[in-house]
């Protein structure tokens, strides 16, 4: 703008110069003109900066890689007298990735209605929060510029590209925990299975009383029912923005996200209740468990707003501090860049799939890596990727 103003002074005195050597009556008017037209426009600039107002809209979802409209409407309460555009200074903060990237948007004003598409193509998956640092009007010589109030931040969750997999079942993958023969029993709804007994407490159902047992302690006991469906599957997301000193590309990470995404579809779709394991409030674990593809759909988008740890590895020292080895039977872990190391002694107390993302390979491929079996799997394309779970 700074420009702008300049040219401008530059050919005020030009002007100037011109009723020196000249000094004609017309030149001393454009003269007198050309000096006051600039806070003239200032003082109409302020006015109409007091009846202007900015909204922004957008659909809530979206795909990686696909346009995403910005819906903006500049409402007006009078005429406009001197704003002739507005620039909106936007910041869009993925929250999966904790990135923030900016960008500056002008639009031209007129009297009538002021709606404005404005495409942008999401170049990674994740919760996007979008929000305005600045908004201001400007006069038709962009001299001059004149904040208004910004629109209020809007959200919208970008979902990864799909990823093509073929998965078949083991079967670790349906609860079944090797020698003993034995499923593991869990506290639940199926009341035809009891899991414990506890006291009574006002607003328990009275058809859980155990009335034979209560007869003989004196007191009200009800049953506790158990949950035949278990969750001796976990799924484990180790990857990080970061993996020892290497800074980890966003495809691979987005590509991280798709395949612990459509694996979780793909096993609560076949009838095999899991859990996934992510990064919970104040660097903890969080275990999200799953038995119908309507729980999953429905916490994906929160998924998409958890932030990913800064460093890979995290969420396997987390599992492992824990102790969760002994909660499941069989565990799948993801990682980017290079694959979890250290897996072949917790090999031991669980079953364990590798699967890694890298841009190192071009087609999927299973190795044998210290006693467990990986699966290297390629950033970039469409190639199929068979998964025995």
């Amino acid at each position: 703008m700074w420009k702008n103003r300049a040219g401008y002074a530059l050919a005020v005195a030009a002007l100037a110069a011109l009723v020196w050597l000249f000094g004609r009556p017309f030149l001393v008017c454009a003269l007198v003109l050309a000096a006051g037209l600039p806070f003239v426009q200032l003082a109409l600039l302020k006015r109409d900066a007091g009846a202007v107002s900015v909204s922004l809209s957008v659909r809530p979802g979206g795909r990686e890689g696909e346009a995403l409209l910005l819906c903006f409407e500049v409402e007006n309460g009078r005429a406009l007298h001197a704003a002739r555009s507005i620039y909106l200074d936007l910041a869009m903060n993925n929250l999966l990735l904790g990135e923030e990237t900016h960008r500056r948007v002008m639009l031209t004003l007129s009297d009538g209605a002021n709606r404005f598409s404005c495409p942008i193509v999401p170049p990674c998956c994740g919760e996007i929060v979008i929000s305005c640092r600045e908004t201001g009007l400007c006069d038709l010589l962009h001299l001059f510029c004149e904040r208004v109030a910004p629109f209020d931040e809007v959200r919208t969750v970008i979902y990864p590209r799909p990823v093509q997999l073929e998965l078949t079942l083991s079967r670790d993958a349906v609860g079944e925990t090797g020698d003993s023969g034995l499923t593991r029993s869990r506290k639940g709804t199926d009341a035809s299975e009891m899991f414990d007994i506890r006291s009574y407490v006002p607003g328990d159902d009275i058809r859980s009383i155990h009335w034979k047992l209560s007869g003989k302690t004196d007191e009200l006991i009800v049953r506790q029912a158990s949950d035949r469906t278990h969750y001796d599957l976990v799924i484990l997301p180790d990857f990080g923005r970061k993996q020892g000193g290497r800074d980890i590309a966003a495809g691979e990470l987005t590509r991280c996200v798709a395949l612990v995404i459509e694996l979780s579809r793909r096993l609560v779709r076949r009838g095999v209740p899991l859990c996934v394991a992510l990064p919970g409030p104040g660097g903890g674990m969080e275990l999200f468990g799953f038995k119908s593809v309507r729980e999953l759909e429905q916490s994906i988008p929160r998924w998409l707003s958890i932030k990913l740890p800064e460093q890979a590895g995290r969420m396997m020292q987390l599992f492992r501090m824990e102790h969760l080895e002994n909660r499941f039977t069989r565990m799948v872990t993801v990682s980017a860049g290079a694959p979890e190391t250290g897996l072949r002694a917790l090999a031991n107390d669980i079953g364990v799939l590798s699967l890694t993302v890298t841009k190192d390979v071009s087609e999927p491929r299973a190795v044998l890596l210290n006693g467990v079996e990986n699966i290297e799997i390629p950033a970039e394309g469409d190639a199929k990727i068979k998964i025995l779970c």
